[in-house]
Protein backbone atom coordinates (compact mmCIF):
# COMPACT_ATOMS: atom_id res chain seq x y z
CA UNK A 1 0.00 0.00 0.00
CA UNK A 2 0.86 3.43 -0.40
CA UNK A 3 -0.70 4.80 3.13
CA UNK A 4 3.12 4.51 4.91
CA UNK A 5 4.86 6.84 2.35
CA UNK A 6 1.67 9.35 1.77
CA UNK A 7 1.52 9.52 5.82
CA UNK A 8 5.47 10.23 5.75
CA UNK A 9 5.08 12.80 2.96
CA UNK A 10 1.76 14.13 5.21
CA UNK A 11 4.11 14.89 8.22
CA UNK A 12 7.31 15.71 6.77
CA UNK A 13 5.32 18.18 4.59
CA UNK A 14 4.07 19.93 8.02
CA UNK A 15 7.00 19.62 10.09
CA UNK A 16 10.35 20.46 7.66
CA UNK A 17 8.02 22.07 5.01
CA UNK A 18 9.54 19.88 2.15
CA UNK A 19 9.21 16.02 1.40
CA UNK A 20 11.92 13.53 0.08
CA UNK A 21 11.60 13.02 -3.71
CA UNK A 22 12.32 9.38 -3.14
CA UNK A 23 9.23 8.98 -1.86
CA UNK A 24 7.13 10.16 -4.18
CA UNK A 25 8.88 7.85 -6.29
CA UNK A 26 8.36 4.71 -4.25
CA UNK A 27 5.10 5.56 -4.40
CA UNK A 28 4.58 6.24 -8.40
CA UNK A 29 6.43 3.03 -9.04
CA UNK A 30 3.87 1.20 -6.50
CA UNK A 31 0.81 2.44 -8.22
CA UNK A 32 2.05 1.44 -11.51
CA UNK A 33 2.34 -2.12 -10.74
CA UNK A 34 0.26 -3.65 -7.73
CA UNK A 35 -3.41 -3.65 -7.75
CA UNK A 36 -4.66 -0.43 -6.52
CA UNK A 37 -7.05 -1.08 -3.23
CA UNK A 38 -9.36 1.52 -1.35
CA UNK A 39 -6.39 2.78 0.71
CA UNK A 40 -4.37 3.87 -2.44
CA UNK A 41 -6.95 5.72 -3.51
CA UNK A 42 -7.57 7.18 -0.36
CA UNK A 43 -4.20 7.94 0.31
CA UNK A 44 -3.57 9.97 -3.74
CA UNK A 45 -6.65 11.75 -2.32
CA UNK A 46 -5.40 12.88 0.81
CA UNK A 47 -1.99 14.23 -1.36
CA UNK A 48 -4.12 15.69 -3.94
CA UNK A 49 -6.10 17.72 -0.87
CA UNK A 50 -2.88 18.19 0.42
CA UNK A 51 -1.14 19.68 -1.99
CA UNK A 52 -4.47 22.07 -3.35
CA UNK A 53 -4.96 23.10 0.17
CA UNK A 54 -1.14 24.33 0.10
CA UNK A 55 -0.37 22.28 3.63
CA UNK A 56 2.15 20.52 1.00
CA UNK A 57 5.06 21.53 -1.51
CA UNK A 58 5.05 18.76 -3.52
CA UNK A 59 7.20 18.58 -6.63
CA UNK A 60 5.00 18.74 -9.66
CA UNK A 61 7.11 16.51 -11.70
CA UNK A 62 6.82 13.96 -8.63
CA UNK A 63 2.93 14.43 -8.37
CA UNK A 64 2.51 13.93 -12.38
CA UNK A 65 4.57 10.95 -12.39
CA UNK A 66 2.46 9.30 -9.34
CA UNK A 67 -0.25 9.73 -12.04
CA UNK A 68 1.26 8.65 -15.58
CA UNK A 69 2.58 5.77 -13.19
CA UNK A 70 -0.80 5.13 -11.80
CA UNK A 71 -3.07 5.96 -15.28
CA UNK A 72 -0.27 2.77 -16.93
CA UNK A 73 -1.33 0.10 -14.30
CA UNK A 74 -2.25 -3.27 -16.29
CA UNK A 75 -4.55 -3.84 -13.50
CA UNK A 76 -6.82 -1.35 -13.99
CA UNK A 77 -8.78 -2.60 -16.62
CA UNK A 78 -10.44 -4.49 -14.66
CA UNK A 79 -10.80 -1.91 -11.95
CA UNK A 80 -13.16 0.66 -13.82
CA UNK A 81 -13.90 2.41 -10.40
CA UNK A 82 -10.34 2.28 -9.07
CA UNK A 83 -9.44 3.90 -12.88
CA UNK A 84 -11.96 6.54 -12.75
CA UNK A 85 -11.31 7.67 -8.79
CA UNK A 86 -7.13 8.25 -10.15
CA UNK A 87 -8.73 10.19 -13.11
CA UNK A 88 -10.45 12.22 -11.05
CA UNK A 89 -7.86 12.96 -8.30
CA UNK A 90 -5.68 14.34 -11.28
CA UNK A 91 -8.20 16.25 -12.22
CA UNK A 92 -8.62 18.13 -9.14
CA UNK A 93 -4.83 18.16 -8.74
CA UNK A 94 -4.69 19.92 -12.20
CA UNK A 95 -7.69 22.35 -11.51
CA UNK A 96 -5.48 23.65 -8.24
CA UNK A 97 -2.10 23.52 -9.10
CA UNK A 98 -1.78 24.63 -13.19
CA UNK A 99 -3.73 28.25 -14.02
CA UNK A 100 -5.01 26.52 -17.58
CA UNK A 101 -5.36 22.98 -15.70
CA UNK A 102 -9.04 23.10 -16.05
CA UNK A 103 -9.21 22.64 -19.67
CA UNK A 104 -7.41 18.83 -19.55
CA UNK A 105 -9.11 17.83 -16.09
CA UNK A 106 -12.15 18.00 -17.24
CA UNK A 107 -10.96 15.65 -20.14
CA UNK A 108 -10.15 13.33 -17.40
CA UNK A 109 -13.25 13.52 -15.68
CA UNK A 110 -14.89 12.85 -19.13
CA UNK A 111 -13.02 10.02 -19.34
CA UNK A 112 -13.94 8.51 -15.44
CA UNK A 113 -17.63 9.52 -16.48
CA UNK A 114 -17.70 7.27 -19.56
CA UNK A 115 -15.63 4.30 -17.47
CA UNK A 116 -18.32 4.53 -15.03
CA UNK A 117 -21.51 5.70 -16.63
CA UNK A 118 -24.09 4.78 -13.30
CA UNK A 119 -21.79 6.93 -10.91
CA UNK A 120 -23.48 10.18 -10.63
CA UNK A 121 -20.76 11.84 -9.45
CA UNK A 122 -18.70 11.89 -12.05
CA UNK A 123 -21.20 13.25 -14.18
CA UNK A 124 -22.11 16.11 -11.21
CA UNK A 125 -17.81 16.53 -11.56
CA UNK A 126 -18.74 16.92 -15.18
CA UNK A 127 -21.09 19.72 -14.49
CA UNK A 128 -18.70 21.59 -12.09
CA UNK A 129 -15.82 22.08 -14.75
CA UNK A 130 -18.55 22.93 -17.35
CA UNK A 131 -19.25 25.76 -15.24
CA UNK A 132 -15.53 26.56 -13.96
CA UNK A 133 -14.74 26.74 -17.41
CA UNK A 134 -17.96 28.83 -18.76
CA UNK A 135 -19.37 26.48 -20.90
CA UNK A 136 -23.10 26.87 -20.19
CA UNK A 137 -24.43 24.45 -22.76
CA UNK A 138 -22.32 21.28 -22.28
CA UNK A 139 -23.24 22.09 -18.71
CA UNK A 140 -26.91 21.85 -19.62
CA UNK A 141 -25.95 18.76 -21.74
CA UNK A 142 -24.13 17.04 -18.33
CA UNK A 143 -26.86 18.33 -16.09
CA UNK A 144 -29.48 16.69 -18.68
CA UNK A 145 -27.19 13.06 -18.08
CA UNK A 146 -27.05 13.81 -14.40
CA UNK A 147 -30.62 14.19 -14.26
CA UNK A 148 -30.92 10.39 -15.83
CA UNK A 149 -28.87 8.67 -13.02
CA UNK A 150 -31.35 10.60 -10.30
CA UNK A 151 -33.34 7.84 -9.39
CA UNK A 152 -35.77 8.23 -6.89
CA UNK A 153 -34.66 12.12 -6.11
CA UNK A 154 -31.31 10.83 -4.24
CA UNK A 155 -29.91 13.71 -6.20
CA UNK A 156 -32.22 16.45 -6.18
CA UNK A 157 -30.25 18.89 -3.37
CA UNK A 158 -27.26 18.43 -6.05
CA UNK A 159 -28.99 19.11 -8.69
CA UNK A 160 -30.57 22.20 -7.65
CA UNK A 161 -27.21 23.64 -6.74
CA UNK A 162 -26.09 22.88 -10.18
CA UNK A 163 -28.76 24.29 -12.13
CA UNK A 164 -28.77 27.39 -10.10
CA UNK A 165 -25.35 27.81 -11.25
CA UNK A 166 -26.04 26.94 -14.41
CA UNK A 167 -28.87 29.45 -14.45
CA UNK A 168 -26.52 31.98 -13.16
CA UNK A 169 -24.18 31.52 -16.34
CA UNK A 170 -24.11 34.56 -18.90
CA UNK A 171 -26.47 33.76 -21.81
CA UNK A 172 -24.38 32.64 -24.95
Amino acid sequence: SIIADVSLILVEAQLKGVVEHGVLERIADKLAVRRINASDLQGLGALVTCANNRNCRLPLDGMERIFTHGLTNPHLDGERGAHADILVNYGNFLTAQYPDGAEQARKLMEQAAVLVPTEPQYRANLVSMDIRLGDAAQARQDLEKLRKLNYLGHLDPQIASLQAAVDRMPAP
